[in-house]
Order: C-alpha cells, then structure tokens, then sequence
C-alpha cells in the first residue's frame, strides 16, 4: 500500500487570502525571483517546440511553486504541495471577488512568465 503523507492546511480567512495573494504577487516582482523563472524560460526557448510544454512543467512550474511557498511560508505552507494548496484556498476565496479574481490571474500570467502583468 502507498500512503502519502498530506499534511493539513491551514485554512485562510478571506482577509488572509487577499493578503497571501499580494505576497505572492510581490514574491515575482523580486529581481532575484523574476530572473530565476526567466533564465529557466530562456533556457526551454532552446529547446525543440515539441519539448518545450514538458519543460516548462518539469522546470518552470517546481520555480514558480518554490518562490510562491517561500512568500506564502508566514501562512503555514511551508511544506511541499503547500503552495498549491494555498493557490486552491485562494482561487476559492477569489471567485465572488472581481478585484480578487483579477489579481489571481495576474499572478498565473506572472508565473507563465508574463512580467508586465506583476506592474
């Protein structure tokens, strides 16, 4: 039998999502962070086209989660997964908050490597 070890999230006020996500948001406007996602991106630009999806997932997404986790560590998801079980709270939170939803899909441009979007 496989057991895998989920550990229990915190569960997020609203306020503390619309905070978490601000953090997150300003964890990408970091030069350190910002340059760490766009060497990776440059680095899978190299690639054949027919490669470059995997890439991005095996390279970029681990990148995106370790930058959220560290920004989102002072709400208790400092462990693996955690950043995405934050990301799941928060896009929860965000669906009946139109400034809050926008904000959620600023960060997965930013992510995607679409830093005009962190402006």
């Amino acid at each position: 039998y496989l057991i895998i070890n989920m550990q229990e999230a915190p569960k997020l006020t609203q306020d503390q999502c619309k905070a978490a996500l601000d953090d997150a948001i300003e964890a990408f406007k970091v030069e350190e962070n910002k340059q760490k996602i766009l060497n990776i991106l440059a680095e899978v630009a190299k690639l054949p086209p027919d490669q470059q999806i995997m890439a991005r997932m095996m390279q970029v997404l681990p990148a995106v989660q370790e930058i959220q986790q560290n920004a989102l560590d002072k709400y208790g998801f400092n462990f693996p997964g955690g950043a995405m079980q934050a990301m799941m709270q928060i896009q929860v939170a965000s669906q009946n908050d139109p400034a809050m939803a926008a904000k959620v899909q600023q960060l997965m441009q930013i992510a995607q490597g679409n830093f005009d979007a962190a402006k």
